[in-house]
């Protein structure tokens, strides 16, 4: 299997959503936090909200391709992007929309999380996703390579937070 891995630009934003809402979709975070109803749906939004108003202006989105085919996505932004976003009051708005149910559960989580980021400048991992058919074939590991390399070129540190143990 040979993949190409490569930044995404805008036109990539809606396969790259998609790609993320399959990855996620029985994961245990988006399970707890997400609606049930038209889970895929909005997954699919709240994930293009977040590239396109997150990682895309504040950081980097990187993406790989198996014959052709998108298949894993990376994306980092900078920590004070996260700030920025959380007081963004529109696109807040949109996200406690298409958590439906689940939104009180989300800020919970988010609020059990804090405590738990790095108080000093860092690149904040986003996300990271791979089509469920493509899994454990190291897909993810080299989509994040050239964010990785790239913030060991500037000396920076990450932070990655997850609700899995892989």
């Amino acid at each position: 299997m040979e993949a190409i891995t490569r930044i995404v630009d805008a036109s990539d934003v809606d396969r790259a959503a998609e790609v993320l809402a399959d990855a996620f979709a029985d994961y245990p975070w988006t399970r707890w936090t997400v609606d049930a109803a038209d889970h895929r749906r909005r997954i699919i939004a709240l994930q293009r909200i977040a590239l396109e108003h997150f990682a895309l202006p504040f950081g980097a989105v990187a993406v790989s391709f198996v014959d052709g085919a998108m298949c894993s996505v990376a994306a980092w932004s900078v920590s004070a992007a996260v700030a920025s976003f959380s007081s963004d009051a529109e696109h807040q708005a949109q996200v406690a929309t298409l958590e439906g149910t689940r939104h009180v559960a989300s800020k919970a989580a988010d609020r059990q999380i804090e405590p738990h980021r790095p108080q000093h400048h860092h690149l904040y991992l986003g996300t990271v996703g791979t089509v469920p058919a493509m899994q454990g074939r190291g897909l993810a590991t080299q989509t994040l390579r050239p964010l990785i390399n790239a913030a060991d070129a500037e000396g920076n540190e990450f932070c990655v937070l997850s609700g899995r143990a892989r």
